[in-house]
């Protein structure tokens, strides 16, 4: 085990509780803050078992669990939202009964889901805010499973009469939350290579159909002295001038009908840039070779 924190909710299954807090912005005026992903209450250990990233300052420790110290951790949304272009940390934050101070800075989770944005969060500790459930992490180096019996005796050593409801690799915790990302994501990919095999037959097929039918018309060249060079500079000009219409056609369509899959998309943009140089260099890639095959045949016959 590298390392172990508490928390009440599950990660991507939101349940970040409604608490408002309140804030002196620089103006010296009182500013409510109402966290959009909620206020997430958890144990030492907890940033470190999931690997969320720490922009500044530090992370909670034992000490501050001990002496029960008024710190809190914000996230990076937050953090930006309220103290844009300044230092977060050290700055208190008002709960009503008493002042936390904001001791860092971390990254932002989607805890309500992969489809929904990070929103903003407040992480306090639960040594302020005890709650009678929390689910444990543990990150270990190995197959998480064989740390289960070791994990069940550190909880019961202490504690005999806790009770464990169950212990299973996060990544089955959280399966629900991620079954239709995932198969949306595949029937989209699986749609989408179809697709661009067709398209690739087709290109391939017409391409080589074009310049066949120009056969007679290379050999005529060739007898009156043009070259194999000058053939073939003349067919590849011909297959790129309607390579660049045809691919300036479909990048249209494809950024003006984007956004009708934009909803079924994680963490990729509908008109992503990539996805589209990609596809252009495929269709390219066949259109060329199909075109260069007969007519190297007919230049060398």
């Amino acid at each position: 085990m590298t390392a172990v924190g508490g928390s009440k909710t599950l990660p991507l299954y939101g349940g970040g509780e409604p608490y408002d807090f309140k804030l002196v912005n620089s103006r010296g005026k009182t500013e409510n803050v109402v966290p959009t992903a909620g206020a997430f209450i958890v144990t030492q250990g907890y940033f470190e078992s999931l690997a969320i990233p720490v922009v500044a300052g530090r992370v909670f420790t034992p000490a501050d669990f001990a002496q029960s110290r008024p710190y809190v951790i914000v996230n990076r949304a937050l953090a930006q939202a309220y103290w844009p272009g300044e230092y977060a940390v050290g700055r208190d934050l008002d709960f009503g009964r008493r002042k936390l101070e904001v001791i860092g800075v971390v990254g932002d989770v989607r805890n309500d889901g992969l489809d929904k944005a990070s929103g903003t969060a407040i992480y306090v500790p639960a040594s302020l805010f005890t709650r009678g459930k929390l689910d444990l992490f543990v990150r270990t180096t190995g197959a998480p499973l064989s740390v289960a019996g070791a994990v069940r005796q550190a909880i019961r050593n202490p504690e005999p009469d806790q009770a464990i409801s169950n212990i299973e690799p996060l990544e089955r915790q959280v399966q629900p939350t991620l079954a239709q990302p995932r198969f949306f994501t595949m029937v989209l990919s699986s749609f989408g290579a179809v697709a661009l095999l067709l398209a690739a037959l087709g290109v391939l097929g017409v391409i080589s159909y074009s310049v066949r039918q120009r056969t007679h018309e290379i050999g005529i060249r060739m007898a009156l002295g043009a070259s194999r060079g000058v053939v073939l500079a003349m067919v590849v000009r011909r297959v790129v001038a309607l390579l660049a219409i045809g691919a300036t056609l479909g990048v249209f369509g494809a950024l003006m009908c984007g956004h009708l899959l934009a909803g079924l998309l994680y963490n990729v943009h509908a008109t992503d840039p990539m996805a589209l140089l990609s596809s252009v260099t495929v269709l390219g890639a066949v259109a060329l070779t199909a075109a260069m095959i007969p007519a190297a045949r007919a230049a060398l016959g």
